[in-house]
Order: structure tokens, then C-alpha cells, then sequence
């Protein structure tokens, strides 16, 4: 069975210039399988009111700039897709267990979007307080 690694351990690149390794070099702490699945859907759809809400009010209380962010992939989108999943039955942890912020600071380690990971992590000191 294959890992989604090449032989030197990278990950698979994802979508345009994104990888399993890049996410999880910035902390990423969603399974490979459901990260490809999450970008694969994100190409190309619509986002919700609730995630464009959620996303839009996350940002501007982070002081982010989403439309600096958005590149092929809005982040908007991926936040609800990621949001919608539901966990399978036999799976005990699950993304769609996270909160809002959490899973928002996700999205961005899949767009691997460093700094502002940083930016919303500091703007919630309760939320990440063993990240600070």
C-alpha cells in the first residue's frame, strides 16, 4: 500500500505546490487521506454562508486579510469543507471535532500559511494557550 511519501519521505504534492509534509511541517494534525480529499473538494466550489461568516469573522477579529490569502484555493472554502466533514463511525478523533478557530488554524496549515497561523493563534490566547 502506498503511504502518499516518496522515497525520500516527502510527502505527495497536493495542490499547486502544497504537500502532506508542508502541512505537517507547520503542525498540521489531519490524517493525509482526509487532507487530500479536503483540497481535491475545495477546486472550483462554492462556500456557504455559515463557513463564509465563521471564516470572515475569525479573520477580521485575527486581523487577517483574507483576500491576501486567498489564492487558487479560498481559504473560505476549504474552512467549509473541512467544517461539514462528518467523522465515521469507528473514527474516535476527528477534525469536525475542532472548534472554529482550531479548525480555521488548520485551514491555513493546509495552505501553508505560516504567519498567519501565528496571527490568529495570538488573537486567541484562551483557545492555543500551549502554542503560545
Amino acid at each position: 500500500m502506498h503511504n502518499g511519501t516518496n522515497d525520500e519521505g516527502r510527502g505527495r504534492e497536493g495542490e499547486k505546490g502544497l504537500s502532506y509534509a508542508g502541512y505537517v511541517s507547520h503542525g498540521g494534525l489531519i490524517n493525509e487521506a482526509d487532507y487530500q480529499s479536503a483540497l481535491t473538494r475545495s477546486r472550483g466550489a462554492k462556500v456557504g454562508d455559515g463557513a463564509r461568516s465563521q471564516s470572515e469573522g475569525i479573520a477580521r477579529f485575527s486581523g487577517l486579510d483574507l483576500g491576501a490569502l486567498r489564492g487558487e484555493i479560498d481559504p473560505r472554502v476549504l474552512y467549509g469543507i473541512l467544517r461539514n466533514d462528518t467523522a465515521p463511525s469507528e473514527v474516535l478523533h476527528h477534525h469536525s471535532q475542532m472548534s472554529d478557530q482550531k479548525l480555521f488554524v488548520e485551514t491555513l496549515r493546509m495552505l501553508e500559511k505560516g504567519e498567519a497561523v501565528s496571527v490568529v493563534q495570538k488573537a486567541y490566547p484562551n483557545i492555543f494557550a500551549q502554542q503560545n
